[in-house]
């Protein structure tokens, strides 16, 4: 890379460097879970209706910076790592090929793998503490950003047959990716452990729309599914101070 294109990131460097030595400046590290619902699906014929799914769980990885603005407020900034399964529907009596080319007819069941990484600057304002200490602070938090979700399919006989648990191979390309928008509103508590050692403990209810896309199962079944996901995620991050 010439030395002229290293230009911004060197000025970046150090604006976060001299911030940093005013004390405002945290990283963070943590885990999040998130327990999501809803969705939303469109058979091939046009028909559409709400589907309640069961619902389904991801786990990941949080880390990024932490930037006191004052004494009330911060910003909040970092990507979110996660991933979780999911059990789809179970379709009956689906005509399949064998590996000698014979018909046979078999119960399906398919499943969801999900992925994601987002960012999604938030806004923390910190309220009085409830408590005399000032080493708890409760605080609410607001932010909005981008992720990119990706959901692959699986699908498995399940059936009383020998062939229980064997994969079947879908028509289609089983991999989905999409780029959304979403928006989160919680709060927590921070709590001072050390002079330089935060934690902090959170819950968020998040708002998206990571999925659409049509699902072609088989030559002569396909449906269009999109979610409108509300996840309650709880995370723990750690903070250390410059």
């Amino acid at each position: 890379m010439h030395i002229r294109n290293r230009i911004p990131l060197y000025l970046l460097l150090l604006c976060l460097s001299s911030y940093a030595n005013t004390g405002r400046f945290s990283l963070y590290v943590g885990g999040e879970y998130a327990a999501i619902s809803d969705r939303v699906y469109a058979s091939s014929k046009g028909n559409e209706a709400s589907a309640k799914t069961p619902d389904f769980s991801t786990g990941g990885l949080d880390l990024g910076t932490f930037i006191r603005l004052n004494n009330w407020l911060s910003l909040k900034t970092g990507l979110s790592f996660g991933t979780g399964e999911q059990e789809g529907d179970l379709w009956p009596h689906l005509t399949l090929q064998n590996e000698a080319g014979e018909e046979e007819s078999h119960d399906i069941r398919l499943t969801y793998n999900h992925s994601f990484i987002s960012f999604a600057p938030e806004l923390i304002t910190f309220l009085p503490s409830p408590v005399p200490s000032a080493r708890i602070r409760p605080f609410l938090a607001l932010g909005g950003g981008v992720a990119s979700y990706t959901v692959k399919q699986t699908a498995t006989i399940e059936d009383t047959s020998e062939w229980n648990g064997r994969p079947v191979t879908l028509s289609e390309d089983t991999k989905k990716e999409k780029t959304c928008f979403l928006a989160s509103v919680g709060g927590g508590l921070k709590f001072t452990l050390l002079s330089n050692f935060f934690l902090l403990a959170q819950y968020r209810f998040k708002y998206w729309k990571p999925i659409e896309y049509t699902d072609r199962i088989l030559p002569d079944l396909s449906f269009k599914y999109w979610d409108i996901q509300r996840c309650h995620v709880f995370k723990g991050d750690l903070l250390i101070g410059f």
